[in-house]
């Protein structure tokens, strides 16, 4: 059995002492709740119902409810452990299925876990309409730009440099893009690191004095940039069917077309300014791809 890291190791250790914990059918479920977005229906359960509160304000962006479902739980929370053994009554815990994956005395980390699980789930089971690529995109004169790269890569504080210097906001996580290419919005708040601030903080984009773009636009820059702090930023221009098969390389659904999938990135990449290469500090690398010649030559 996997858990998460929020898992407390004394908690865990009286966990595996007590019996009936792990049978989801010994716990008092009070409320369930359905949600689609992108497609991707999932539906939880609760044994508090003012839990659920909390847990719509981590709910993939796009969600809608789905009222007429009557699909098994894909996820179960346990808020408080209102029957659990002495010791263990201020518990949470996180199921997926029967499996447990998080649990912590305080609420805010489950919560966190299951926001990462929900967003992996639509990522990975969308589609076939939606391709979920691993990249921060902003919005800029009606055009995306478009910054692949995975954890680590130091897409969310380039994505914050440009929402500052005036773009709109997309995702620090993924672009989704449609068959016929276009980027749609998948605006989870951003978290950077910034200041003192060792551990990441999250930011909503009107913090970083923008706004939240709402319609699907075509690709106008794709960058695929590793950091390397200190560097000087050197970039080359690469051609669209390079630059493709490595942005089919990001990919994370699992219900991909292949054939589709790739003639929609293609389709996407087609009119797009398309640079590889190292990148150092974000501001140097804003004013390149904000100046007003920016990629002219290739649209």
């Amino acid at each position: 059995m996997a858990f998460s890291s929020s898992v407390i190791p004394l908690g865990l250790a009286r966990l595996k002492r007590s019996s009936g914990w792990q049978d989801l059918g010994n716990w008092h479920w009070r409320e369930s709740f359905s949600f689609v977005s992108h497609g991707v229906e999932t539906t939880l359960q609760v044994t508090e119902p003012a839990a659920l509160l909390p847990i719509k304000l981590r709910l993939p962006p796009g969600w809608r409810e789905a009222k007429d479902s009557n699909a098994q739980p894909e996820y179960s929370l346990v808020v408080g452990n209102e029957i659990a053994p002495a010791g263990l009554d201020r518990l949470h815990l996180l199921f997926r299925g029967v499996s447990l994956i998080a649990a912590a005395y305080k609420l805010e980390p489950v919560l966190g876990a299951l926001e990462s699980e929900l967003d992996r789930r639509v990522a990975s089971l969308a589609g076939p309409e939606r391709i979920f690529i691993r990249a921060g995109v902003a919005g800029w004169r009606g055009r995306a730009i478009v910054v692949c790269g995975g954890p680590q890569s130091g897409t969310s504080t380039l994505v914050a440099a440009l929402l500052r210097a005036g773009a709109s906001y997309y995702s620090d996580q993924y672009a989704v893009l449609d068959y016929d290419g276009r980027v749609h919005p998948y605006a989870r708040e951003l978290w950077l690191c910034t200041g003192a601030h060792v551990n990441p903080v999250r930011y909503r984009p009107e913090e970083l004095g923008a706004r939240c773009g709402t319609q699907a636009l075509e690709i106008g820059t794709a960058i695929f940039a590793i950091y390397r702090p200190g560097a000087r930023s050197k970039f080359a221009a690469v051609t669209a069917a390079t630059a493709g098969a490595e942005m089919m390389g990001h990919a994370v659904s699992d219900r991909l077309d292949m054939r589709a999938a790739q003639a929609a990135i293609d389709k996407a990449l087609a009119r797009a300014w398309i640079l590889k290469g190292v990148r150092g500090e974000a501001q140097e690398l804003v004013n390149l791809l904000l100046r007003p010649s920016a990629g002219r030559s290739l649209h």
